[in-house]
């Protein structure tokens, strides 16, 4: 169970869900085979503290996006389309995975220039 391995960003992304926030939010990034992330970046929230990674970014995992500082997560989110366990030692945590619909957000339009 992803949410326990990552509480704090599970906990900021229901408080999400609860709120209605990401309704009406578009993937704004789609890159075949690494990542589909959608959010409204104008929407500010304060940064939520990094969780330590303990689960791999693989095929089908959400993460929270963030910058090179420590605890910059906020409201960017994306799905891991493919195998990046890279993203483990760079400190993305994943919190969540897709439990079913993968071949939806595998037909997500990534032609963006």
């Amino acid at each position: 169970n992803l949410c326990c391995r990552a509480p704090i960003g599970a906990e900021r992304c229901d408080e999400f869900i609860d709120t209605s926030f990401y309704n009406d939010n578009r993937f704004f990034r789609v890159i075949e085979g690494y990542s589909a992330q959608w959010s409204l970046p104008n929407k500010v929230y304060s940064n939520i503290q990094d969780d330590p990674v303990v689960a791999f970014n693989i095929r089908g995992t959400l993460s929270f996006a963030m910058t090179s500082q420590p605890n910059s997560r906020y409201t960017m989110v994306f799905i891991n389309l493919g195998d990046n366990e890279y993203l483990d030692e760079l400190g993305f945590a994943p919190f969540a995975r897709v439990i079913s619909g993968m071949g939806v957000v595998d037909q997500l339009y990534s032609g963006y220039d």
